[in-house]
């Protein structure tokens, strides 16, 4: 898992996790090219497709779960997550979904 200091590509869960057939084949984009996946969407909990594509698809998702927060909030968070991201990341083979809360610090959520 490489973060770098230039993203090359990024792309909206709505792109990326369409309620559609297209789920699967957005995942398994993302597993080929390597991506780790960032999303807001805490309720992923709850939906069954979303979350069993990005299992499937063999991906490291990180989900910010802390609500009502700007982008510019969002961000810090991330930025401040970074670290422990890389660890997580670094200690826990894929796929798994983590939890980002808003003090940066990350919980494991689902895996296989």
């Amino acid at each position: 898992m490489r973060f770098g200091r230039q993203a090359q590509m990024c792309e909206s869960t709505t792109t990326f996790l369409p309620k559609t057939r297209a789920t699967r084949s957005g995942s398994q984009r993302s597993e080929k090219k390597g991506w780790t996946v960032l999303t807001k969407d805490s309720h992923i909990k709850h939906r069954l497709v979303e979350r069993t594509a990005l299992l499937e698809a063999g991906v490291r998702a990180f989900v910010l779960v802390s609500g009502n927060l700007t982008g510019p909030e969002m961000a810090k968070i991330f930025v401040r997550a970074l670290p422990r991201m890389k660890k997580f990341a670094a200690r826990h083979l894929p796929p798994f979904i983590a939890k980002i809360h808003r003090d940066g610090s990350i919980e494991a959520w689902v895996s296989q």
